[in-house]
């Protein structure tokens, strides 16, 4: 390592991530954050973690997975078959955003537009959570639509229209990333998405048992109106 400190800084956009780095240095273990935005997980969040030192990480990380994955064991009698099927499961949980619940899958490269969602796509995914018994991941997808009623609601109003209607093409922060104005997508250009919000709290409530359905209730009928 032949580079200082401030010059490696600078090679990464001087986000001064690299705090206590000396020429000559050995790097043995890094950890790099990778996304659109600079936000998402910050600086501050990154160092707390690191803090915490390899081995505490690697247990919470493993404890994390396997209690995801311990709640579905399926075996098809084929390896290349089972290798999907877990893959799958992997990438289901590891494309969904930390805070909104949605998950960046589907046709759409995950870097596209700040990880782009599309509900059609999600809500196939959402199902293959609820089937596997992944009920934590499933109804924080389902809730994305509770964060994001207030603007549907707020649009359709303005609009002098009734109920409420979501955009169904976001970015993993759950904000609107389509190519019209958003009153104009979610009113004339993709009024079909509204519906997967229905499909959603159908899916949690017929699957998991601990769903609390009430909680939306009101979502689903003037998802209904509009």
């Amino acid at each position: 390592f032949n580079i200082s400190k401030s010059e490696f800084a600078d090679q990464c956009y001087g986000q001064g991530l690299y705090s206590g780095l000396r020429a000559g240095d050995a790097i043995s273990r890094t950890m790099i954050c990778l996304g659109d935005n600079e936000d998402h997980i910050s600086y501050e969040e990154l160092v707390k973690r690191a803090r915490l030192g390899f081995e505490a990480l690697h247990i919470r990380h493993k404890a994390l997975w396997n209690g995801y994955f311990s709640t579905c064991q399926l075996s098809f009698g084929d390896e290349e078959l089972d290798y999907v099927f877990k893959f799958s499961r992997y990438l289901a949980k590891a494309c969904q955003g930390e805070d909104s619940g949605i998950v960046t899958l589907g046709m759409m490269p995950y870097h596209w537009r700040g990880a782009s969602s599309c509900a059609w796509d999600e809500e196939m995914v959402h199902e293959a959570m609820l089937v596997t018994g992944n009920f934590a991941e499933s109804e924080h997808f389902t809730r994305q639509y509770l964060r994001q009623a207030p603007e549907g609601y707020r649009i359709l109003r303005e609009k002098g229209l009734p109920g409420v209607a979501f955009t169904g093409w976001n970015s993993l922060l759950g904000e609107f990333c389509g190519h019209r104005p958003v009153d104009e997508w979610i009113t004339t250009f993709k009024p079909m998405f509204a519906i997967y919000a229905v499909i959603a709290i159908h899916n949690e409530w017929k699957y998991d048992p601990s769903f609390d359905a009430e909680e939306y209730r009101q979502i689903a009928v003037d998802v209904l109106k509009f």
